[in-house]
């Protein structure tokens, strides 16, 4: 079993308005997408001191929507792959950073529009299709795109050991800026990392909060549950 969740102490602050994309236009609307930007309270059974306890928690369901849209995908590539055997959180409190690892078959580094320069991993996790879906509540094929776009920033990292490429990309300021991909020769097993910061301002935070990442640790204790021991 390789699993864990690390946490450093601290905080920061984070904030961005955006323009007239198709990702701004979901993030003018967030509650049909992602939930409530506002904080609720409510009780949950959460693993404390080794025990299970319940606890009120207040958070933000927009936030905590962000974060388990990576953590669900990341989990579900045990059945895209069943040779997976390594899901790992981290959370950064003192750089407000997230990062969940998963290995197993993951996003192959093989264009996919050819004319624009267009990889796998960016189609997936960085482009929106400019239709009338973004102005309705069907979030069908958004996913984790909406992690990236309620985020300052967000790397995607993933090594593909069928095509002996390693791939890092990072986007910026809500999907508004992107970098060059940076693409290596590569030797060795499949594996995807995600990192993200999220745009606390949007979720009227100004630091992850203890009850955040709570939260976050029960969704990882949640997963360790559904996932068998091979994992």
């Amino acid at each position: 079993m390789n699993r864990g969740l690390r946490l450093r102490s601290g905080r920061i602050t984070a904030a961005r308005e955006g323009g007239d994309t198709p990702g701004e236009r979901i993030l003018l609307q967030p509650h049909d997408y992602v939930g409530s930007m506002a904080k609720c309270t409510e009780t949950f059974w959460v693993l404390d001191a080794g025990l299970m306890k319940q606890r009120a928690l207040t958070y933000s369901p927009g936030l905590h929507h962000i974060f388990d849209e990576i953590l669900l995908y990341a989990a579900s590539n045990k059945r895209r792959d069943p040779a997976m055997s390594s899901l790992c959180v981290e959370v950064d409190v003192v750089e407000c950073r997230v990062s969940v690892f998963y290995n197993g078959r993951g996003i192959p580094v093989e264009l996919r529009d050819e004319n624009n320069g267009i990889y796998a991993p960016e189609m997936f996790f960085g482009r929106f299709h400019d239709s009338s879906s973004s102005n309705n509540n069907n979030d069908d094929g958004y996913g984790v795109k909406l992690a990236n776009l309620f985020s300052t920033e967000f790397v995607v990292e993933t090594a593909d050991g069928c095509r002996m490429k390693k791939y890092r990309q990072v986007f910026s300021d809500n999907m508004g800026k992107k970098s060059v991909p940076h693409i290596t020769d590569y030797q060795g097993e499949n594996w995807t990392m995600i990192t993200f910061k999220p745009d606390l301002a949007r979720f009227n935070m100004t630091y992850l909060e203890e009850d955040h990442v709570m939260l976050m640790w029960k969704r990882v204790v949640d997963m360790a549950a559904i996932l068998d021991d091979t994992v």
